[in-house]
């Protein structure tokens, strides 16, 4: 059971947030301690752990060294934007903007899956996107 009387959901290791999760809880380690030595909130670092937030690099190289992660993991999870992607992007404003639009109001959580699966998307069909933006 969780903090509150709910059953903690397991840490996905296929996501960045919970590979950070995964490797934290296996040194033992409290969110509320390595916030502390990150010196950010608790709420904050939890949402990072629930891939609800997004981290700077400078911020991601802190919980990299601080929990020893694999950086070829974190590269591969993080699925950081590619310079041909933002170039599609910039090319598609309009269309990009209106997406965006078109999320407003929704709950968070309901924003970031639906912005993992656009990311899981890009990751396995690049080529697909540069067609279907044409």
């Amino acid at each position: 059971m969780g903090r509150r009387g709910r059953a903690a959901k397991e840490p996905d290791p296929e996501t960045l947030g919970g590979y950070i999760t995964i490797t934290r809880l296996a040194k033992g380690w409290r969110q509320k301690d390595v916030a502390a030595k990150l010196r950010v909130s608790t709420g904050y670092l939890s949402k990072v752990e629930n891939n609800l937030e997004w981290l700077s690099d400078e911020r991601l190289e802190q919980i990299v060294v601080m929990l020893d992660l694999d950086r070829d993991q974190v590269k591969a999870l993080r699925k950081d934007l590619d310079v041909e992607l933002l170039d599609i992007l910039f090319a598609n404003y309009d269309e990009v903007g209106g997406f965006l639009r078109s999320l407003k109001g929704l709950p968070p959580e309901k924003v970031a899956r639906i912005l993992q699966a656009a990311l899981k998307f890009l990751a396995e069909y690049p080529q697909n996107l540069q067609s279907d933006l044409q």
